[in-house]
Protein backbone atom coordinates (compact mmCIF):
# COMPACT_ATOMS: atom_id res chain seq x y z
CA UNK A 1 0.00 0.00 0.00
CA UNK A 2 1.30 3.42 -0.94
CA UNK A 3 1.82 5.89 1.90
CA UNK A 4 0.50 9.40 1.60
CA UNK A 5 2.44 12.47 2.61
CA UNK A 6 0.78 15.04 4.85
CA UNK A 7 1.09 18.81 4.57
CA UNK A 8 3.00 18.79 7.87
CA UNK A 9 5.53 16.32 6.43
CA UNK A 10 5.95 18.42 3.28
CA UNK A 11 6.51 21.49 5.47
CA UNK A 12 9.20 19.70 7.50
CA UNK A 13 10.82 18.45 4.29
CA UNK A 14 10.97 22.02 2.95
CA UNK A 15 12.46 23.22 6.27
CA UNK A 16 15.12 20.49 6.17
CA UNK A 17 16.10 21.44 2.62
CA UNK A 18 16.16 25.21 3.17
CA UNK A 19 18.18 24.78 6.38
CA UNK A 20 20.66 22.48 4.64
CA UNK A 21 21.14 25.03 1.87
CA UNK A 22 21.58 27.83 4.41
CA UNK A 23 24.24 25.79 6.21
CA UNK A 24 26.06 24.81 3.02
CA UNK A 25 25.66 27.91 0.88
CA UNK A 26 25.08 30.80 3.31
CA UNK A 27 27.42 29.76 6.15
CA UNK A 28 24.62 29.42 8.70
CA UNK A 29 26.16 27.81 11.81
CA UNK A 30 25.65 24.04 12.13
CA UNK A 31 24.93 22.66 15.59
CA UNK A 32 24.15 18.92 15.50
CA UNK A 33 22.35 19.12 18.85
CA UNK A 34 19.88 21.83 17.77
CA UNK A 35 18.64 21.44 14.24
CA UNK A 36 15.52 21.05 12.13
CA UNK A 37 17.07 17.88 10.65
CA UNK A 38 15.89 15.91 13.66
CA UNK A 39 17.53 13.99 16.47
CA UNK A 40 21.25 13.36 15.94
CA UNK A 41 21.43 9.61 16.42
CA UNK A 42 24.96 9.05 15.10
CA UNK A 43 28.16 11.03 14.68
CA UNK A 44 31.13 9.14 13.31
CA UNK A 45 34.53 10.19 12.01
CA UNK A 46 35.07 9.75 8.29
CA UNK A 47 37.85 7.17 7.80
CA UNK A 48 41.19 8.69 6.83
CA UNK A 49 39.98 12.30 7.10
CA UNK A 50 39.38 14.86 9.84
CA UNK A 51 35.72 14.99 8.80
CA UNK A 52 32.57 13.73 10.50
CA UNK A 53 29.34 12.14 9.34
CA UNK A 54 26.18 13.15 11.22
CA UNK A 55 22.99 11.10 10.78
CA UNK A 56 19.59 12.30 11.93
CA UNK A 57 16.13 10.91 12.62
CA UNK A 58 13.12 13.18 12.35
CA UNK A 59 9.92 12.10 14.16
CA UNK A 60 7.72 13.76 11.52
CA UNK A 61 9.51 11.83 8.73
CA UNK A 62 10.42 8.59 10.55
CA UNK A 63 11.76 6.63 7.55
CA UNK A 64 13.65 9.53 5.98
CA UNK A 65 17.47 9.41 6.07
CA UNK A 66 19.23 12.74 6.67
CA UNK A 67 23.04 12.91 6.65
CA UNK A 68 25.41 15.87 6.87
CA UNK A 69 29.19 15.67 6.35
CA UNK A 70 31.86 18.00 7.67
CA UNK A 71 35.48 18.39 6.66
CA UNK A 72 38.29 20.83 7.28
CA UNK A 73 37.59 24.26 5.82
CA UNK A 74 38.95 24.24 2.23
CA UNK A 75 39.30 28.05 2.33
CA UNK A 76 41.70 27.86 5.30
CA UNK A 77 45.20 27.11 4.03
CA UNK A 78 46.84 26.91 7.46
CA UNK A 79 49.84 24.61 7.72
CA UNK A 80 48.51 22.99 10.91
CA UNK A 81 45.50 21.15 9.43
CA UNK A 82 44.49 19.80 12.87
CA UNK A 83 43.60 23.33 13.99
CA UNK A 84 41.49 24.14 10.92
CA UNK A 85 37.79 24.63 11.59
CA UNK A 86 35.45 21.84 10.44
CA UNK A 87 32.69 23.04 8.13
CA UNK A 88 29.70 21.31 6.52
CA UNK A 89 30.60 20.16 3.01
CA UNK A 90 27.81 17.82 1.89
CA UNK A 91 24.24 16.96 2.73
CA UNK A 92 22.06 14.06 1.63
CA UNK A 93 18.42 13.34 2.32
CA UNK A 94 16.43 10.32 1.16
CA UNK A 95 12.72 10.86 1.70
CA UNK A 96 10.52 7.89 2.46
CA UNK A 97 7.81 7.94 1.39
CA UNK A 98 8.56 10.06 -1.65
CA UNK A 99 7.57 13.71 -1.27
CA UNK A 100 4.50 13.83 -3.46
CA UNK A 101 3.27 17.36 -3.93
CA UNK A 102 6.74 18.91 -4.09
CA UNK A 103 7.84 19.28 -7.70
CA UNK A 104 11.32 19.88 -9.01
CA UNK A 105 10.35 23.44 -9.97
CA UNK A 106 9.04 24.00 -6.41
CA UNK A 107 12.47 23.01 -5.13
CA UNK A 108 14.32 25.17 -7.64
CA UNK A 109 12.25 28.16 -6.51
CA UNK A 110 12.46 27.33 -2.79
CA UNK A 111 16.24 26.89 -2.89
CA UNK A 112 16.97 29.64 -5.44
CA UNK A 113 18.36 27.17 -7.96
CA UNK A 114 18.57 27.67 -11.67
CA UNK A 115 20.49 24.62 -12.82
CA UNK A 116 18.55 23.69 -15.96
CA UNK A 117 18.56 19.94 -15.22
CA UNK A 118 17.89 17.37 -12.53
CA UNK A 119 19.56 14.06 -11.72
CA UNK A 120 17.49 10.97 -11.01
CA UNK A 121 18.22 8.24 -8.46
CA UNK A 122 20.43 6.42 -10.99
CA UNK A 123 22.63 9.46 -11.60
CA UNK A 124 21.14 10.18 -15.05
CA UNK A 125 20.80 13.86 -15.99
CA UNK A 126 17.42 15.10 -17.33
CA UNK A 127 16.55 18.52 -18.76
CA UNK A 128 14.43 20.91 -16.70
CA UNK A 129 11.54 20.39 -19.07
CA UNK A 130 10.63 17.23 -17.11
CA UNK A 131 8.16 18.96 -14.80
CA UNK A 132 6.73 15.72 -13.40
CA UNK A 133 9.97 14.58 -11.80
CA UNK A 134 9.47 12.75 -8.52
CA UNK A 135 11.57 13.99 -5.61
CA UNK A 136 13.32 11.06 -3.93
Amino acid sequence: MRQTVTDAQRSVARSILTTAMAVLRDDQPFNPANTVFGHNFAAEPLPGTPGMEYRFENPVLPRTRVTLYTHEDPADHSFDRASVKRVPTAFTVSFSPLMEGITRSDLENLLSLDIGYWIDGHGDRWPSLCENAVIA
